[in-house]
């Protein structure tokens, strides 16, 4: 009797269960995925519907900006420059004698009297002996340059140090061509110098020179500073000075702060003013920055437009606003923060993300 292989049988029936199983699984899987898929796609849109709205919602609330009104006030029209101080008056020192240097009584920068000894020499020869002789100097001023130490031989030609007059002090300042013709004598100048910040000096120009300088361009302006006026604070020569020029004013110009001046893609500048609790945007003309002490945030500027004085104009928050669009402000006191621009930020954001996932499921 033939016999039948029942292991053949039980190995294909293993297989067949083995292949079953795995398209279950499979199967099962792709369900899971397609169901997770649409529910993230529906709760996407949802999201992005929402941003949208609150996006919507922020446009129509009110941007917060600050605002200062727009002043009327005298406006100099100043010359930028820099310039060297010197004492109106130079002179340096020599011996009458040759022989040697014995002592040095002053010291650099120190003050002296006319006819005052500054330096004593002995003019000692091989055949003679000489007293001690004295060098005075013939003006009153500031100790320059001193040359030699004591113990150093030195002739009638070798100079010992010099001597400025500080009474009153030169401005030695450089003006481009284009400047220069701007400028008069008695014009009134302005200076400072990084030793006395908070001191303004005043002087006028006493000297223009008649010709250029033909590498630079520039012509040389002789600016006098009564130094006497400033014995606290007073100028000496070698110092480097900030000068400002006036040669002119603008009266009864109006002003704006100059960070409310926004430049538009055409080259053109405008500014928003608030009216009946909304932006107004108006085109203008900026013109000259007037400082108000070395806080730059402080500079105003002139401009002309339809504008007029006590107008109030936006300084803090102007980059976020569009014609016409609702604005809060307040004077003073409170700093800009930026809620509405920050939540439509993220809700831009919520919607881009949303719209990068959809593509995927």
């Amino acid at each position: 009797m033939a016999q039948y292989d029942y292991s053949k049988y039980l190995d294909e029936n293993k297989k067949m269960n083995k292949k079953l199983k795995w398209g279950l699984i499979i199967g099962i899987s792709f369900l899971l995925i397609f169901l997770v898929g649409r529910g993230i796609k529906k709760a996407g849109i949802a999201k992005a519907e929402k941003a949208k709205m609150a996006l919507e919602a922020a446009k129509k609330a009110a941007v917060p900006v600050e605002v200062q009104k727009i002043t009327k006030e005298t406006v100099q029209i100043l010359i930028d420059t820099n310039g060297d101080i010197e004492g109106t008056e130079k002179i340096t020192l020599y011996s009458d004698y040759p022989g040697k240097l014995l002592d040095v009584y002053v010291r650099e920068g120190q003050s002296v009297s006319k006819n005052q000894t500054v330096a004593v020499m002995n003019r000692d020869v091989v055949v003679q002996r000489f007293e001690n002789s004295p060098i005075k100097t013939l003006i009153s001023g500031v100790v320059g340059k001193v040359f030699l130490d004591p113990g150093e031989t030195l002739s009638t030609v070798t100079p010992v140090m010099t001597v400025e007059n500080t009474y009153q002090v030169n401005c030695i300042a450089q003006i481009v061509d284009k400047d220069l013709a701007k400028i008069s004598k008695k014009d009134k100048a302005l200076l400072t110098v990084d030793s006395y910040p908070d001191t303004v000096f005043e002087g006028t120009i006493e000297e223009i020179s008649p010709v250029l300088d033909p590498l630079s361009r520039s012509g040389q302006v002789k600016i006098l500073v009564p130094n006497y006026k400033y014995k606290n604070t007073p100028l000496k020569p070698g110092m480097f000075a900030s000068v400002k020029i006036i040669v002119g004013e603008m009266k009864n110009t109006l002003l704006v702060p100059y960070s409310s001046v926004i430049e538009g893609e055409n080259n053109d500048f405008f500014i928003f003013i608030h009216e009946d609790g909304k932006s107004v945007k108006k085109k203008v003309i900026p013109g000259i920055v007037k400082h108000y002490g070395n806080d730059t945030q402080n500079d105003r500027i002139t401009v002309t437009g339809d504008i007029k004085e006590n107008d109030l104009v936006v300084y803090i928050g102007q980059q976020f606003l569009n014609d016409n669009e609702k604005i809060r402000f307040t004077f003073e006191g409170k700093k800009y923060e930026p809620a509405v621009e920050e939540e439509s930020k993220d809700n831009q954001e919520n919607t881009q993300g949303t719209s990068k996932e959809e593509p995927k499921k």
